[in-house]
């Protein structure tokens, strides 16, 4: 009988050992996994980053337009981290101001808050930039993901209203002319 009570309990530590090592090896799997997934994340993110810096030191001003549009585009993804959500903030409220260069022609605001001049230099720019970065292959899922056609479709149709709303303005300007 002491054999087979030996026997048993062998068995049963045996077994017990197995099942430990399983649960080890699931364990150390499941964070193998999980550190892998945040290894390709951190690369991906890195190999954006490395592309938006390479072209924003060019020496190319579109290249360097490329570069803010895709910079914009990556700090308003869902996977921005809170250590970096600082700099999202700040980076949408410097993009958002208008550069006129002068004050005073605030006085042919429109549709946005920004007047003729600046907002058609931001369209002739999404114009020149767009169609190579939906043609990216790592930027332009991100671009459609953002909105990008929709937000150029948009400032199109933003555009061709302001330039109705110049030619009225021209027209009751001349008959104003006219009339006096």
């Amino acid at each position: 009988m002491g054999i087979g009570v030996s026997g048993l309990v062998g068995a049963l530590t045996g077994a017990v050992i197995a099942a430990i090592g399983i649960v080890v090896t699931v364990v150390e799997g499941r964070r193998t996994r999980r550190n892998a997934e945040f290894s390709v994340h951190r690369d991906l993110w890195w190999q954006r980053w490395s592309w938006v810096a390479d072209r924003a030191l060019s020496a190319d001003v579109t290249e360097r337009e490329r570069a803010a549009l895709m910079a914009q585009a990556l700090m308003t993804r869902s996977w921005v981290t809170t250590t970096t959500s600082g700099l999202k903030r700040r980076s949408r409220a410097s993009t958002n101001r208008p550069h006129t260069g002068s004050r005073t022609k605030r006085s042919r605001t429109m549709i946005s808050d920004i007047d003729d001049r600046e907002f058609k230099r931001r369209l002739d720019r999404m114009e020149r930039n767009y169609p190579s970065l939906l043609a990216d292959p790592h930027y332009g899922p991100l671009l459609r993901a953002e909105g990008g056609p929709e937000r150029l479709a948009a400032a199109r149709r933003e555009w061709r209203e302001r330039e109705e709303r110049a030619r009225a303005r021209r027209l009751r300007w001349e008959a104003s002319v006219g009339e006096g």
